[in-house]
């Protein structure tokens, strides 16, 4: 009977351990972005600057809805949804000190902060966002690839 305790409570100790680091990664991620769409230790890069880094071969992220991804992004840009992406998903395309461009469809979008937030918090250390995002990349006369 007190081995069952030991273990029952031992199992409860885990768990809200577990709740508690969710929520703080969370709480930790949210806090570093600001009403206008930055992020503590983020730079912000225009078309001209996104396009010169495509063009050395910087890895791209569109964060966009798959759906959205599969319809329109930049030339090479790996598609991870901001709602779902997580550390694993994101290191099986990155290293933690590798330079990475978040992206949105537009300027109005607070997916590229919310993404490079969270990159932030495990660890990635050369996060930009690219603010004007695919709108600006369009409108510039760059190629974009989808359906």
């Amino acid at each position: 009977m007190q081995m069952k305790l030991v273990s029952a409570f031992t199992g409860f100790l885990v768990m809200t351990f577990a709740a508690s680091a969710c929520a703080q990664d969370n709480f930790d991620y949210t806090k570093l972005i600001s009403k206008d769409g930055g992020v503590d230790g983020v730079a912000q890069i225009d078309v001209t600057k996104a396009y010169e880094l495509h063009n050395k071969g910087v890895l791209f992220i569109d964060v966009n809805s798959p759906r959205r991804y599969k319809f329109a992004h930049i030339p090479g840009a790996i598609g991870l949804d901001f709602r779902t992406m997580n550390e694993e998903k994101l290191s099986e395309h990155a290293t933690t000190d590798q330079m990475i461009v978040f992206y949105c469809p537009s300027k109005s979008c607070y997916g590229a902060a919310q993404a490079s937030a969270k990159a932030i918090t495990w660890g990635y250390t050369n996060v930009v966002i690219f603010k004007g995002g695919a709108d600006a990349w369009k409108e510039a006369g760059y190629p974009i690839e989808g359906e």
